[in-house]
């Protein structure tokens, strides 16, 4: 009976060890896959937008292929992994070398922004907070009429680039993505005035989210510890 046990648990740790390596490579697929169907050609002047595109990928990938969990440390493997495969396909995007002195602080913005969408997952379902970041992501190009119909007031400019995740990655590749000629095409707003965030504003606002949950996790699990020590002596 025994061996049979731990036969069944042996042949279960397998299935999960398989059902996890298949969401990673149903993330890279999505990364790949975002990076080939979207025509973004190999200038100099398409690196930043490229790199933001698969960073952005990522984060999509990760909502949609992580398993869900209870709590925000139960993802942070995931958000982890996350990152790892950014890097296999930042190896082998010829791009990418002409931003490498970048690519630390921006791998720092992803790595804070997965664990912020994972945080939302606590509390809205995963496809929500995927397509909330997508919506987000373009920003400046669905609010670009309405900036100009009101005659781009200083304010909600400042709203609307700064709600966009690609902002955040923009701010740490020191790239002016605006300016890129996709969005300079697609986008009102890169014909307009505006101002980017820095980057310690950047992260401080993507951690808010993440340190507010893990706090409120571990306070809630502060009675329980207590009532088990009162319990135990």
């Amino acid at each position: 009976m025994v061996h049979t046990n731990l036969i069944r648990e042996s042949n279960a740790g397998r299935s999960l060890q398989m059902l996890a390596v298949l969401r990673l490579m149903l993330m890279l697929a999505v990364i790949v896959a975002v990076r080939m169907l979207v025509p973004i050609d190999n200038s100099p002047a398409q690196a930043p937008l490229s790199i933001l595109l698969e960073s952005s990928a990522a984060i999509v990938a990760l909502l949609l292929f992580a398993p869900e969990q209870r709590t925000l440390l139960a993802y942070v493997p995931w958000c982890v992994a996350v990152i790892a495969l950014l890097l296999l396909v930042y190896a082998i995007d010829p791009r990418v070398p002409l931003l490498m002195g970048r690519i630390g602080p921006l791998l720092l913005v992803v790595l804070t922004m997965a664990l912020t969408v994972a945080a939302l997952t606590l509390y809205l379902a995963p496809k929500s907070v995927a397509s909330l970041f997508i919506f987000l992501a373009l920003a400046p190009v669905w609010a670009g009429p309405v900036l100009e119909a009101l005659n781009n007031p200083a304010w909600l400019n400042r709203l609307v680039v700064g709600a966009s995740p690609l902002t955040a990655m923009a701010v740490a590749l020191d790239a002016d993505y605006l300016r890129s000629p996709w969005f300079y095409e697609h986008s009102a707003i890169a014909s307009m005035r505006y101002v980017y965030p820095d980057m310690t504003t950047v992260l401080a606002v993507l951690a808010l989210l993440p340190v507010s949950v893990l706090l409120h996790q571990y306070n809630k699990q502060q009675p329980k510890r207590e009532l088990t020590g009162d319990v135990s002596s």
